[in-house]
């Protein structure tokens, strides 16, 4: 898809406002922030429990960016800047 036929905000000739460029931020952060936290601890307890670690990332990784994907497809356009 070129940029021309794109009507995603990325393109747009005005760019998000102050507060929608927050909340966009804030999106990616919290996001990224509960997976690193939520890995971190998987990847402590499959160190403690001798399991395999690429099991377990793909484990909790696969379900949890599934879920991320979902709300924002559902709720995204809601929530203008995220």
């Amino acid at each position: 898809m070129t940029a021309e036929h794109d009507d995603s905000p990325r393109f747009a000739s005005e760019p998000y406002p102050a507060d929608q460029r927050g909340r966009r931020i804030r999106w990616r952060i919290v996001t990224i922030g509960m997976f690193v936290a939520l890995a971190g601890g998987c990847w402590w307890l499959a160190e403690q429990m001798d399991w395999n670690v690429k099991a377990v990332t793909a484990a909790v990784a696969i379900p949890y960016w599934l879920v991320v994907t979902v709300v924002w497809r559902r709720y995204g356009p809601a929530m203008p800047g995220l």
